[in-house]
């Protein structure tokens, strides 16, 4: 009788463990993935209280209308690479347009704003300002491909950020 209550002990941590482990083998494997996309910025925010130095990002193709989208809908934003390499919006849509070659995921919040997930980036205490005052912020994203978005690298000013 007391090997039971050591075996659901031991299952319910065992549970708990898988369930963590598979939150975050989603997000690594998208960033093991080859296919990114290079955003413009416009940083905000870097600093809260609570949760200490992060920056907001706010993304060039996160101010586009999706007129048959409601606030909370799911959206798709179809990404080209322009002459300067970086990736802009071609369309948008509330399904995936089976002739896009590169999409990322995002949510309408109201009319004109959608959201993709990458908004907020956290960084070493003190080190928030640093991107809040460069002049130039891109965001280096790798996308899955349901077209879900993860951070992998901050360029500032024309360099790695680390």
């Amino acid at each position: 009788m007391t090997r039971a209550p050591i075996r659901l002990f031991a299952v319910i941590l065992a549970i708990q463990a898988l369930i963590l482990v598979g939150m975050s083998i989603g997000r690594e494997t998208t960033l093991l993935r080859d296919d990114t996309v290079i955003l413009q910025t416009v940083p905000v925010d870097p600093r809260d209280l609570l949760r200490g130095d992060f920056v907001v990002l706010r993304y060039e193709i996160s101010s586009l209308s999706v007129s048959q989208a409601n606030p909370g809908d799911t959206v798709f934003v179809e990404l080209v690479e322009d002459s300067d390499g970086q990736w802009v919006a071609a369309g948008a849509d509330t399904s995936i347009n089976p002739d896009w070659d590169r999409f990322i995921r995002g949510t309408q919040i109201s009319e004109g704003n959608i959201e993709y997930g990458i908004e907020a980036y956290f960084v070493p205490e003190g080190r928030g300002l640093e991107i809040e005052r460069a002049q130039d912020v891109d965001v280096v994203v790798a996308l899955d491909e349901g077209g879900n978005a993860v951070i992998k690298e901050i360029i500032v000013d024309g360099n790695v950020w680390d």
